[in-house]
């Protein structure tokens, strides 16, 4: 790193690039963390920083993007030397907000991309959320964002599954740090203007109370839309699933997305949990129960295809055959994924073997935990 303003080529001065581009055959040939497969099909084939090599006719942007893709994960963010807690009322573009439910591993980074203000002393935020396994940004409405906002595992005050306050883990919105010059010491810390809107990380109880202000700050959605806001989270989490059918993120935002829609429908509209469920539960819901992520093996996978979705469906569908059935749950038992990979070659289709794509400290289980089932049975409908 002391060396990186002078160890990649800048050609940007050359006249000749719109007939001879120039390349950098190491940047050319890297990828996105070795264990992903990001192939980018408008290149062929080729990987990321391919990509960057012929967008960049300066390599450092194009080595430093790299850099920036593969260490932009909550966990990185959540350390105190990269960013630092922020006031909620002081939320601006380009900040980021951070989901942490555990100490170590993945988590969720959001990009704050608008924020406006709204009547009588209220804001409107709206981010950039992405998933693992990597789909293309999505920008969320202000209702849709309003949840992530205030959700506990933004740096709540409650108890994690871990039992340590989600305010201890990092989470929550974060600022940039920056690096100036302060006596003679270049030091990790804050723009000028920022000195009154940074929280200690030793302050859990301010940290902790950002969700529940966040509450009131964003101001009210009105019913009609925080119902259709979280019918999108729903539509865009299956649909996410069936490219990634492994995907423990995209089932655990369903779930939290089913939850604020049980509230809104119970509290404005009058539908009960289980009217909820017959009219918005799908049998892939079901199949694609969500999971308990720190002791599952199954959310290590993000090399998951449609293929493998479609056979999971396909099994789905002939359980459902003359009868009503709760179907199986997609999920490691027995240590593996024996009956829907026997399925696959009667369908024509490729099944992948299980493979540690993140690092998974649950490798060893046998059987993967499915997470605690507030849906109305399938059968019950």
């Amino acid at each position: 790193m002391p060396e990186f303003a002078i160890a990649y080529k800048d050609y940007s001065a050359r006249t000749d690039l719109a007939t001879s581009w120039a390349s950098d055959a190491t940047l050319k040939a890297k990828k996105i963390q070795d264990q992903y497969d990001d192939a980018q099909p408008a290149l062929g084939g080729a990987h990321f920083g391919a990509y960057m090599d012929e967008l960049h006719a300066n390599k450092r942007v194009g080595y430093f993007t790299m850099i920036a893709v593969n260490y932009f994960g909550s966990m990185n963010l959540a350390d105190s030397a990269n960013t630092f807690n922020l006031v909620p009322e002081a939320i601006r573009e380009g900040d980021t907000l951070l989901e942490r439910w555990q100490r170590s591993g993945i988590g969720h980074t959001l990009v704050v991309k608008e924020v406006a203000a709204g009547a009588r002393g209220t804001l409107a935020a709206e981010l950039i959320s992405g998933s693992m396994p990597r789909r293309q940004g999505k920008w969320e409405s202000a209702a849709a964002s309003k949840e992530y906002f205030t959700t506990q595992e933004t740096g709540g005050s409650e108890i994690g599954s871990d039992g340590v306050p989600y305010a201890k883990l990092g989470g929550g919105i974060k600022r940039w740090r920056v690096t100036k010059n302060i006596a003679g010491y270049w030091t990790n810390t804050f723009m000028q203007g920022d000195e009154s809107k940074w929280i200690n990380d030793t302050d859990t109880t301010r940290i902790g109370a950002r969700p529940v202000r966040f509450e009131t700050l964003l101001g009210e959605v009105p019913p009609e839309q925080l119902r259709d806001a979280m019918l999108a989270v729903i539509a865009d989490a299956r649909s996410h699933l069936s490219r990634y059918p492994a995907s423990c993120s995209a089932r655990s935002r369903r779930e939290d997305a089913f939850g604020r829609l049980y509230e809104v429908n119970a509290a404005s509209f009058g539908l009960s949990r289980a009217e909820t469920d017959r009219r918005f539960r799908t049998l892939e819901d079901h199949v694609f129960a969500a999971l308990d992520y720190e002791t599952s093996k199954t959310c290590c996978w993000n090399s998951s295809t449609a293929d493998m979705y479609a056979v999971v469906m396909s099994v789905a569908a002939k359980e459902q055959q003359g009868q009503c059935k709760a179907p199986t749950v997609f999920r490691a038992t027995g240590g593996g994924y024996d009956l829907w990979a026997r399925e696959a070659p009667a369908l024509g289709k490729t099944w992948r073997p299980w493979t540690e794509d993140e690092p998974c400290a649950q490798r060893g289980v046998s059987d993967d935990t499915v997470d605690q089932q507030t849906a109305l049975a399938w059968c019950a409908r």
